[in-house]
């Protein structure tokens, strides 16, 4: 009972600091994540999640996961229970995360198998849904992390580490509708659907350079190079048309869009000036059903 009431307390811990941290101000920041990769693990593995090949890394109560950050900044756990041959049901596992040498997060996580993920070369293996653990790391300098498994465990655990980027995403007030991608050895990233009949409205907080990516929705039918038409205007006021040539993204996929690839992301950057303005993104009389968009601005311009 102490442990999963301390387990509770952790995990409440962590989710009020994501909250916090993500809510930002009023224009609906949410931190964006770059992969590290660790010095000490039992192993490197490739997995397929949602359709995209990542890199794992194992660890178990004998053998911790380590790496090393500078803070200050935020870190994030993502890890998969390794289902061997025999094991049924819901498996129980305790991650426990030390920063320089001393225990900081517990969580007690109950895995379920999952279809969304499997090993590339292990065939009679499979893995449990995933454990994601946030950590802010407040103080400058070098910090060195421990990963392990608790130290009753028999069990092995795939992760992946992930830190805070030096920009920070914006969502949208307007919006089709949210779009998960998952990019080939990088991570997940949410995209916010722009269509003919629905633009896109963002709100931002000047001055600063609004940094966007724009990701036409190819149909089965579509093949080759693609041009279409993104108009921007600001503040009601025409600001810019971009005429954009795309072709398929090779490594990019959905969820729940089977039937949607993904265009290779065009990146271009908008000029906000001092004080609060609001930009929308229209599809005008396109033959195209629609674009997905992400938006990030400097972290150090948030305020």
């Amino acid at each position: 009972m102490n442990t999963i009431r301390r387990s509770f307390i952790s995990l409440l811990a962590i989710t009020t600091v994501c909250v916090v941290f993500c809510s930002g101000s009023s224009q609906g920041q949410v931190p964006d994540w770059d992969a590290l990769v660790p010095e000490g693990f039992i192993e490197r593995v490739i997995l397929r999640v949602f359709g995209s090949e990542l890199v794992y890394y194992g660890f178990d109560a004998d053998t911790p996961l380590v790496f090393t950050v500078t803070g200050p900044t935020q870190v994030r756990v993502l890890s998969r229970l390794r289902f061997t041959p025999g094991m049924e049901g819901e498996q129980s596992y305790e991650v426990i995360l030390s920063e320089n040498g001393v225990e900081k997060e517990k969580i007690l996580h109950r895995a379920t198998k999952t279809k969304k993920a499997a090993y590339i070369e292990l065939k009679d293996v499979t893995l449990g849904k995933a454990l994601k653990l946030d950590h802010t790391i407040s103080d400058t300098g070098r910090h060195t992390f421990q990963v392990r498994l608790g130290a009753n465990s028999k069990h092995r655990v795939e992760a992946r580490i992930y830190e805070l980027d030096d920009v920070v995403e914006i969502t949208p007030h307007e919006y089709a509708e949210t779009v998960t991608a998952f990019l080939s050895e990088s991570r997940e990233r949410t995209y916010y659907l722009l269509t003919r009949e629905q633009a896109v409205r963002v709100w931002v907080n000047g001055p600063t350079q609004l940094k966007v990516q724009a990701r036409l929705d190819y149909d089965p039918g579509m093949v080759g190079k693609q041009m279409y038409v993104l108009n921007v205007a600001e503040d009601g006021h025409p600001l810019k048309s971009l005429h954009i040539e795309s072709v398929r993204s090779t490594t990019v996929t959905y969820e729940d869009r089977s039937a949607i690839i993904p265009g290779a992301a065009k990146r271009f950057e908008i000029e906000v000036p001092e004080g609060s303005h609001t930009y929308e993104f229209q599809l005008p009389n396109s033959q195209y059903q629609g674009v997905c968009l992400r938006f990030q601005i400097p972290t150090e311009d948030v305020r």
